[in-house]
């Protein structure tokens, strides 16, 4: 869509764009700083512009049904974002820098190509949930998850790799459901 109406949404702070078979969304994306919701799902999106990163106030994302392959390394300035949604694409890595979304709850992961989760997801201190069932062939949990307390909820199947410290952890407080 055209840049320039962005430049006059500069109040908006949900913005619903599903549906609409979206290549790529305009850099002009980060000028929205007051947006705290942004739900791109079931497009053609096969990246994200890196301005992304400067949507201050972004609580919520959803990038569901999509061609993601990768996420540029700016996600991990949206200090805000509480809810990440990135299932069914065909991303291969989850970039470090996501470890500074700190207020990060809810994670949803699945159907992608992941082998991994970097091990700065032991820097969300508040995330509750994290959804990776299928998220990959093969996939590897890292050991850094033990360390949050706030996790309550892990979606697994039997693809998943997982450190032995989760199974002692279910015990008490975590809820390991599998597919």
């Amino acid at each position: 869509f055209p840049v320039t109406i962005l430049s006059q949404l500069l109040n908006l702070e949900k913005l619903y764009l599903g549906r609409n078979k979206l290549r790529s969304l305009p850099r002009g994306i980060g000028e929205l700083s007051k947006l705290k919701m942004l739900s791109v799902p079931y497009n053609q999106l096969d990246s994200i512009p890196s301005t992304i990163g400067k949507l201050a106030s972004l609580q919520q994302l959803w990038l569901d049904q999509n061609e993601l392959r990768s996420l540029p390394s700016s996600i991990g300035e949206l200090k805000q974002l509480e809810t990440l949604q990135l299932r069914y694409n065909w991303l291969d890595s989850i970039p470090s820098s996501i470890g500074g979304c700190e207020n990060l709850q809810f994670v949803y992961l699945n159907r992608n190509n992941l082998v991994k989760l970097p091990g700065t997801f032991g820097d969300l201190k508040k995330l509750r949930e994290l959804y990776v069932s299928d998220a990959g062939p093969s996939f590897e949990l890292p050991q850094q998850l033990c360390d949050l307390r706030l996790l309550e909820t892990i979606q697994i199947d039997q693809n998943i790799i997982m450190p032995a410290c989760l199974y002692v952890i279910q015990t008490t407080r975590l809820r390991i459901i599998q597919d």
